[in-house]
């Protein structure tokens, strides 16, 4: 892949980092908000702190998966699958830019559930 290839794609995945970090901290303040007073020990969660909760987890993943994608870059295995060792289409990279596996390999692991 090409250094000005690579550049892009680690701009677009430390955009997505700062974003999603940003949307965690909105997530874990808004549940923090939600389960006050704080001198009330066994309050339920709320439908909206379950869902921030669930948002969270998920942009925690994501997350990581982004950062996954950052050290890729570093260690100069970007955009080669992580399984198989193939290049991963352009295509793919433009739509999930932290994506660790060829097409194929990412059916077979969400066939397998792993």
């Amino acid at each position: 892949m090409r250094t000005t290839g690579l550049k892009r794609y680690k701009e677009r995945l430390n955009e997505m980092r700062s974003s999603l970090h940003s949307t965690i901290e909105q997530s874990v303040s808004a549940v923090i908000e939600d389960l006050q007073p704080p001198e009330v020990h066994e309050l339920p969660l709320t439908e909206e702190a379950v869902l921030e909760t669930t948002l969270e987890r998920t942009e925690t993943n994501l997350l990581r998966d982004v950062q996954a994608a950052l050290d890729r870059l570093e260690a100069g295995t970007f955009g080669r699958c992580v399984n198989c060792g193939a290049e991963i289409a352009n295509e793919r990279l433009e739509a999930l830019p932290y994506a660790a596996y060829c097409v194929a390999c990412e059916r077979r692991q969400e066939q397998t559930g792993n």
